[in-house]
């Protein structure tokens, strides 16, 4: 709230023009310039518990070197992708049959029952459901889990894997009964991919007051540095799709004119990088801390005379101004 009071000898008028903006807030985060080829994993063994522990492992691998499907009884050094193509359960003292693989082109999830028919240049694969058991109508295994990437860096786990993740393998599940593998290992190959970062991106306003602060038909640019090769960047400010413009090979600039149609409140802003080897990648947050303040909304006004009669003496005008958006 801000009180102001003006004194003034007879009849006072008052006339006030007050014009603020409003704020889009970014959560801060660093990031990392990525000069490494990706570390992929693949699961290699297991324990199951039920009414004592057992082992699990993998007995043979099918991977692509990048111009062949290849089988192995270890996991390579470096490949495109790697999954578990026989897999021995020490519970049941049975391998995997009936098996069924996933694999991705980076948009689409397919699905083969022959691991060599995998493409030498799927974006990742990975061995999806079998059966173990052993006896008549078996199930499949159930309950999967899947490790995963999308950036290279981090390691994500989950019931299925994106389309469009770096890598992803298997990474437990139950025997098609009750009881759920613990204990996972995995072995990590090197893919030879290089995936672009961004290593710097910041936010600002054009308003007249300040870079931090934004009304409608203020635009507001965002500048992205990122250290890899790129296809293309698709940038989302306040839930709007901004224009990109390419600066260089590595600078990026975003922009968009707020016509206030969009919220107010904290804006989140989402960056797609899409890279030549066809991976999409995500940023959600500035490097710098950069924000700016959205609010769309002016401030309600409250005035008050003392007194509050016709007067020749002097009058005190108490002008009450709050604005809940920006204080």
């Amino acid at each position: 709230m801000v009180r102001k009071q003006w004194n003034r000898l007879g009849v006072c008028f008052l006339s006030l023009a007050i014009l603020l903006g409003s704020i889009i807030v970014l959560p801060q985060a660093q990031a990392e310039a990525s000069t490494n080829t990706v570390k992929a994993q693949v699961l290699n063994t297991y324990l199951f518990t039920s009414n004592a522990t057992y082992n699990g492992n993998v007995a043979k691998y099918v991977y692509s070197d990048g111009t062949t499907v290849k089988e192995s009884d270890t996991v390579p050094t470096s490949a495109k992708w790697v999954t578990a193509s026989s897999i021995y359960d020490g519970g049941w003292g049975r391998y995997s049959r009936e098996a069924f693989y996933r694999y991705s082109d980076g948009t689409t999830i397919s699905e083969v029952a022959n691991p060599l028919d995998i493409p030498v240049n799927a974006k990742w694969a990975t061995i999806y459901k079998y059966k173990v058991i052993g006896v008549p109508d078996d199930p499949f295994i159930g309950g999967q889990v899947y490790l995963y990437s999308l950036d290279g860096e981090h390691v994500l786990s989950g019931s299925s894997i994106p389309a469009y993740a770096i890598w992803g393998t298997l990474a437990g599940s139950t025997d098609g009964f009750s009881f759920h593998s613990h204990s996972e290992t995995f072995k990590s190959y090197d893919t030879g991919i290089v995936v672009p970062s961004v290593t710097g991106s910041t936010i600002k306003s054009n308003d007249t007051l300040s870079v931090s602060i934004a009304k409608p038909s203020d635009t507001i640019t965002v500048d992205l540095a990122i250290d890899g090769p790129v296809d293309r960047v698709v940038a989302t400010i306040a839930g709007r799709i901004g224009t990109v413009e390419k600066l260089d090979n590595t600078h990026r600039k975003a922009t968009l004119l707020l016509d206030g149609t969009e919220a107010e409140g904290d804006i989140p802003l989402l960056v797609e990088i899409y890279t030549i080897d066809g991976f999409r990648l995500t940023a959600t947050a500035t490097t710098d801390g950069s924000k700016v303040l959205y609010d769309k909304t002016g401030p309600s006004i409250e005035t008050s005379y003392d007194p509050d009669w016709m007067t020749n003496q002097d009058v005190t005008i108490t002008v009450d101004v709050t604005d809940p958006g920006s204080g």
